[in-house]
């Protein structure tokens, strides 16, 4: 079993930070297990060391000391750093996915999936960075001039993952930065500070230097303050948040406010279209495993499905079957927060008051945390889970006559992270992927995906800009244009 931490400690300019002053015990940051609240236990599993909002801007401060050498860093000590850091998340590999599952409570498949998928990203990132880097020499229109453009890190940058995923999630916030040049302050999450410094520490230990990478905990009451001074202080260059459209907003805003340049990546509400070709059975399995995955609780969940009335009724018979087969794997697991599942569980029910009809699942709570993986059809578009987020295991299925009706009822929503279509006629679906509007399509696979080599991100509610292989080590560089004149104009 790994060792639990007792206190996770605050890292700032190299040093790792517990203070044992009475102030600094009324900043603990209680880390509560929903699991343990689901048995009737004490649910605080541990505690992180929260940050003041001197602490956190002495951090910002830290990797703006840090920039000026960082920069100057070649590509190969990046490249070894990451490479580094691989090799010490698969070393610790027992202990990161055991710590994961005591703080945000995934299956243990799930768990193990986020944090390989952690490992082959890193790896990605140190394959991507020379070809990311890489100057350029355009065309010129004048005679003897030979441009060059650089692409330059834009400076110290604040991250803020959540809870979700956290090891994907809190290393690309971090990892992908610094890979391009840029010093880090990090803001874990209050649910998964642990998980979080795990793979931090994995860079620490593979010779990071001090303060190119700096990670505050805080309490949920003092994020707001901790994350506008860092937004506003003028160390800061840019910003990159994956999380709730409602608090993305929020930070767009500030960072606009302070003239900053911001990524996020936010929610979604994935749609599926299920042509008449279809394969139903895989169509089933993809669209369930997509669903319910983590409770539902991932960005890319499949929460709406619309399909061509001819298939409906033997979709909807796969659907039954499936979920039956499936519920054992995915039921029974506990929401994050108890807040969460009551909310959950509120749009399931408001929506069958409504008219929906629940073909799998039930209405009722198992405990306080967990409620049962369902499945509903012919929802009231006035419904609240119709066009929201639900974040939970939850998926309703739609009738549709004609391809350009869910075509319209996809691109519909507000949201565009993922989606999915289902058809064995490929050329035809390339045709309609192009038509919808989301960052990614996947044609006969899950919408839950985010490959190392493939950029990662939405339009509209669900985010601006890219994570992901060289896409994401750019969005942290500036271009700079240099312009040689005085050469030989038959040779420039």
């Amino acid at each position: 079993m790994a060792t639990k931490p007792t206190i996770v400690p605050l890292y700032i300019n190299g040093k790792h930070i517990v203070s044992s002053s009475t102030a600094a015990a009324r900043r603990l940051v209680p880390v509560i297990s929903s699991s343990r609240i689901a048995k009737g236990q004490d649910g605080v599993v541990h505690h992180a060391q929260g940050a003041t909002v001197e602490q956190a801007l002495e951090a910002a401060k830290a990797a703006k000391a840090a920039f000026p050498a960082w920069r100057k860093s070649s590509v190969e000590d990046r490249r070894d750093i990451l490479r580094g850091a691989a090799d010490l998340l698969e070393k610790r590999r027992e202990e990161g996915i055991e710590i994961s599952m005591l703080e945000s409570c995934p299956e243990k498949n799930y768990a193990t999936f986020i944090y390989d998928m952690t490992v082959a990203h890193v790896k990605e990132w140190s394959t991507a960075l020379a070809s990311a880097l890489r100057p350029t020499i355009p065309v010129s229109d004048e005679h003897g001039c030979f441009p060059i453009i650089f692409r330059e890190p834009v400076g110290p940058v604040l991250g803020i993952a959540p809870w979700n995923a956290p090891s994907i999630l809190a290393m690309r916030s971090f990892a992908i930065p610094i890979a391009a040049g840029c010093p880090t302050v990090f803001k874990t999450s209050e649910l998964s500070p642990a998980t979080h410094m795990h793979v931090a520490q994995s860079l620490i230990d593979a010779g990071l230097p001090a303060g190119v990478l700096n990670v505050v905990h805080s309490r949920f009451e003092d994020s707001a303050d901790i994350v506008s001074s860092l937004i506003s202080s003028p160390e800061i260059r840019k910003v990159n948040f994956t999380g709730s459209t409602a608090l993305g907003r929020q930070l767009g805003v500030e960072a606009a406010r302070n003239l900053k340049p911001i990524l996020l990546e936010l929610g979604g509400k994935a749609s599926v279209i299920v042509l008449e070709d279809a394969d139903l059975a895989e169509a089933a399995k993809q669209i369930l495993i997509g669903a319910w995955m983590n409770q539902g609780q991932i960005c890319m969940s499949t929460e709406r499905v619309f399909v061509q009335s001819s298939v409906y009724d033997k979709l909807i018979d796969q659907i039954k079957i499936t979920a039956k087969q499936l519920e054992p794997a995915f039921g029974g697991y506990p929401q994050a927060a108890e807040r969460y599942a009551k909310r959950i569980n509120g749009m399931v029910r408001n929506a069958v008051n409504e008219g929906a009809e629940l073909v799998h699942g039930n209405l009722d709570l198992l405990t306080g945390t967990t409620l049962t993986p369902t499945v509903l059809t012919n929802v009231n578009p006035k419904s609240e889970i119709y066009t929201d987020e639900t974040f939970g295991p939850t998926v309703y299925i739609q009738k549709m006559d004609t391809v350009q009706e869910m075509i319209d009822a996809t691109n519909a929503s507000d949201y565009g992270l993922t989606a999915g279509l289902w058809t064995k006629d490929m050329v035809r679906g390339l045709k309609i992927a192009r038509q919808i509007d989301s960052g990614a399509v996947h044609i006969n696979g899950m919408t839950v995906h985010d490959g190392p080599t493939l950029p990662h991100g939405g339009v509209k509610n669900s985010g601006i800009g890219r994570f992901g292989a060289e896409w994401g080590i750019q969005e942290f560089t500036q271009t700079k244009t240099v312009r040689m004149n005085g050469f030989d104009s038959a040779v420039f």
